[in-house]
């Protein structure tokens, strides 16, 4: 990459001897340049907490394939074969560092080096250790229960404090949160579809067809999906920043507006988009191949 920048900037330039000492000086500086911003996206990562946020998906995974494999008529003896499958065929396709690396290539490869010294600076900022703080606290197990107990509370206080309600529908809006959940949900959902499939005593093998069949139908009750989950999201916001000031939410929201904030963004989403449709597919032939369909 910066070889590319290094010859396009002396073509730029004019000059042919100032090419040649550009790539030249790329070419020797590459490795620890390389180096270099590997170690500031994978602090990146860990500052925000984008390292741990694979950790319990193919456990989920797993759990809505079992929840739904009572609705399948079959042998007894098969649904034990898929039963015995369905972990290991998730700890393959959705190894978490498989899909931190997943991010990590695509932030190398969208953070401009002028990003690194922003992103890290904000996120090693009282506010920016605090927000990342709030949000791994509602990742907890019992955070949805929780969440629940205090619904009637947290629903007053979007009331009564018009302010901070407000603030957490431009956060919403800066970072694109309810867009992210859905398109997680989304991706859970394609997998847990693609899992069934795999699962099913019918399904010979999962070709790219079947896999497209999937898609389409899980598109169409996208627009179902997408207004369920939006009328829910300022709880789960209201929950997750209830400890969070106006101030602190109104410079998180700045962070989000900043060139750096908006590609750190658009560049998480894209490598989690990635990472989970691959991993989704990989899944259904994982399980294939535990219950003897495919050879992978």
């Amino acid at each position: 990459m910066k070889e590319f920048k290094a010859v396009h900037m002396a073509r730029r330039m004019g000059g042919i001897l100032v090419c040649a000492l550009a790539v030249l000086a790329a070419t020797l500086a590459g490795p620890a340049a390389r180096a270099e911003t590997a170690d500031q996206v994978q602090e990146i990562m860990r500052l925000a907490g984008i390292d741990k946020s694979f950790d319990n998906v193919g456990a989920g995974i797993v759990a809505g394939v079992k929840q739904n494999l009572g609705k399948m008529e079959t042998d007894p003896s098969y649904r034990e074969k898929v039963l015995a499958g369905l972990e290991p065929a998730a700890a393959k396709a959705f190894s978490p560092e498989k899909m931190r690396n997943e991010i990590r290539l695509t932030l190398e490869r969208k953070l401009a080096s002028g990003d690194y010294s922003a992103i890290l600076a904000f996120y090693r900022s009282p506010v920016g250790k605090r927000m990342t703080a709030l949000e791994a606290a509602a990742q907890s197990p019992d955070a949805a229960l929780q969440m629940q107990a205090k619904a009637g509370e947290l629903v007053e206080r979007l009331k009564n404090q018009p302010e901070w309600a407000e603030m957490l529908k431009a956060l919403d809006s800066s970072v694109g949160l309810t867009e992210s959940a859905i398109n997680i949900a989304f991706n859970m959902g394609r997998a847990t579809a693609l899992g069934m499939a795999a699962a099913d005593e019918r399904t010979a093998s999962l070709g790219d067809e079947t896999i497209q069949a999937i898609d389409n139908a899980l598109e169409k009750a996208r627009p179902a999906m997408t207004a369920q989950m939006k009328q829910g999201m300022i709880l789960v916001l209201a929950y997750t920043y209830r400890d969070a000031s106006v101030a602190e939410l109104r410079d998180y929201v700045k962070f989000y507006s900043t060139p750096a904030g908006k590609q750190l963004n658009r560049a998480v989403v894209e490598g989690m988009n990635t990472a989970f449709t691959q991993a989704g597919s990989d899944f259904g032939h994982a399980l294939m191949k535990e219950l003897g369909k495919e050879r992978i």
